[in-house]
């Protein structure tokens, strides 16, 4: 360390000295530190370690609140994975390609194998949280998703209902010539492999994350961090003495968690979230699925594919903000497939009953205000919550330096550069307020960031063209505005909209023809195409590769020149020509807005 000497005179007094002492350089541990292992944290960190500069990811557990009985042998078998499937291990030395040595695999999972000591959430400190029959479902050790490196999942989702369309596959198999020896019936869906085999992707997708990360010189550090101040971090770690970090840039990019509503009676001790739902060692029986919003229908398109009983139950409209049109279609295909919707009711109370069913309890909401009637219950073997998310920012003492939070929804305030309140510090992911979700959109916005902090770039994430996939039975996905929302912003006077109607050739064979459709919304006084909807199968791949077209600004005629590939779904968009006159509804702003 340097040593300064002040020499006191005329003119100095006690608070010039010390803004002199703050301004002479201090040494760091870390150039730049990551509170958080959020898609948008990684992404920064990377583009520091691209500019040689000294970083670190500060990463913490919430639990989840279910509990598996087959803890050790989960955790046992991950390492199998990780050497026999995946090849992340070397044959000749076990440990060379890790990120953690095998002797410290307890700590670098935030974990500890014993089961005496492990803490989930709702459970004293060091005691194992209240077991059931509703928490044997569901397989806690392997991956938790809440707290992995990168969340996937939307792909675990997409895995699920590639899994379960295996069934209509079959079913359909005898049309295109294939015989089928054994009866249909006989053909029964083993849950347990079929969860195992999901599982174990993520779980390796997150591993090779780690890897890379540690390959690149990033240090990963276990434990909950606490704010000293805007430079130092106290890491308490979940076994061991307390410690402090310090960063001469810090960003705040911690990872959300699905939460269980405590306003819900009985939602905390019998419910599941939709991360849960993935980590289902059995087969989840008649379940109910609280929250209209993408994660819960989801959810829904995997069960109904599977012919499992499915109620998915929403006090408000479902994909609020959505495009209209579109979102009737989703609706009704859900409903086609089996998924029985409960519409304006909302969940009152979940209780145990006999041999492991819950007893669900609901009401209409019969007035504008939120007023209950007509109250109803019915049985189920799991109760799904897809109601929302929360940030885990508690202790991360932000408010206690000078950041901002916004008291509403407990999110931290930033400005368009991403900085909050306080200089050094930065913030991006879904922690922070008035940010569209996604994982694809966080990794850009932290990419971005860390081009401005270490490579001298000026361009900040814009927001206003974001593609979207919707995972259900047929895909739906869209980039930019809605109908509703562009009739609402510029008048009838202002938009065209190109629609129509098709069907896929691999849905040429099904009894049920599925209704598929398209939509273009182009700003008439520029003839820019401002809104791209697609429902239909692969939707997310036909979207992605108008993606840049889209940001670029590009035209209804420069769309009409394109050269369409034969054979494929997406030529069916290059052929829309005809104007659907639309007239104006009241609507309100889709999330791209």
């Amino acid at each position: 360390m340097l040593s300064f000497g002040i020499r006191f005179g005329e003119g100095f007094d006690r608070n010039t000295i010390l803004k002199l002492m703050d301004s002479i350089p201090t040494s760091y541990e870390y150039d730049f530190l990551v509170l958080g292992a959020s898609p948008g944290g990684i992404a920064c960190a990377r583009e520091a370690r691209m500019a040689n500069k000294k970083v670190a990811i500060v990463r913490w557990t919430t639990y989840s609140a279910a509990e598996d009985e087959g803890f050790n042998e989960d955790l046992e078998k991950m390492y199998d994975v990780l050497h026999n499937d995946y090849n992340l291990l070397d044959s000749t030395n076990s440990q060379s390609k890790l990120p953690f040595p095998r002797e410290r695999r307890q700590s670098s999972f935030s974990m500890n194998v014993s089961k005496t000591t492990i803490s989930f959430k709702g459970s004293e400190s060091g005691k194992p949280a209240k077991k059931g029959v509703w928490y044997r479902k569901v397989r806690q050790s392997r991956l938790d998703l809440n707290n992995e490196l990168y969340r996937r999942s939307k792909e675990g989702r997409k895995l699920m209902l590639k899994a379960a369309a295996c069934q209509k596959s079959l079913s359909e198999a005898s049309k295109y010539g294939w015989r089928i020896t054994a009866s249909f019936d006989r053909v029964t869906m083993n849950w347990k492999k079929f969860s195992d085999f999901v599982m174990d992707f993520m779980m390796r997708e997150n591993w090779a994350l780690m890897d890379t990360l540690v390959k690149e010189g990033v240090d990963i550090i276990e434990g909950k961090p606490s704010l000293v101040n805007n430079h130092t971090v106290k890491i308490q770690p979940l076994e061991g003495k307390e410690f402090d970090v310090t960063g001469e840039i810090l960003c705040a990019a911690p990872l959300t968690y699905y939460i269980l509503p405590e306003s819900v009676p009985g939602a905390g001790e019998f419910g599941i979230t939709c991360d849960d739902f993935l980590r289902l060692c059995e087969s989840p029986g008649k379940t109910l699925i609280v929250g209209a919003t993408p994660e819960g229908l989801e959810c829904a398109g995997i069960l109904a594919c599977l012919n499992i009983p499915v109620f998915l139950v929403s006090r408000s409209e479902p994909l609020k903000g959505y495009d209209r049109g579109m979102t009737e279609l989703v609706l009704d295909n859900l409903k086609s497939n089996g998924v029985i919707f409960m519409e304006k009711t909302t969940l009152v109370s979940i209780k145990l009953v006999r041999r492991g069913r819950l007893s669900a309890i609901f009401s209409k909401v019969a007035t504008e205000d939120g007023e209950l009637s007509d109250i109803k219950d019915d049985e189920f073997d799991t109760v799904v919550f897809a109601v929302g998310k929360r940030a885990s920012l508690k202790h991360l003492n932000l408010s206690e330096i000078g950041v901002e939070i916004n008291p509403d929804d407990g999110k931290i305030l930033t400005g368009s550069n991403d900085m909050t309140a306080v200089q050094n510090i930065y913030a991006v992911g879904e922690a922070v307020f008035s940010r569209p979700r996604g994982n694809e959109i966080f990794e850009v916005t932290g990419k971005l960031l860390g081009k401005r902090l270490f490579f001298d770039k000026t361009e900040t994430m814009d927001y206003t063209m974001l593609p979207y996939v919707l995972i259900t039975p047929i895909e739906y996905a869209f980039i930019g505005i809605s109908e509703d929302g562009a009739l609402h912003r510029f008048g009838t006077d202002c938009i065209d909209v190109l629609q129509g109607t098709f069907t896929p050739i691999e849905l040429e064979i099904s009894k049920k023809k599925p209704q598929c459709l398209m939509k273009v919304i182009v700003f008439r006084p520029k003839n820019q195409v401002i809104g791209l909807h697609v429902f239909g199968p692969e939707a997310g791949e036909i979207i992605q590769g108008f993606a840049g077209h889209m940001k670029l600004g590009i035209t209804a005629e420069q769309l009409e020149t394109i050269v369409c590939v034969s054979g494929t779904k997406a030529q069916e968009l290059i052929k829309l020509k005809k104007p659907k006159v639309s007239e104006e509804q009241d609507s309100i702003y889709p999330p791209t807005v």
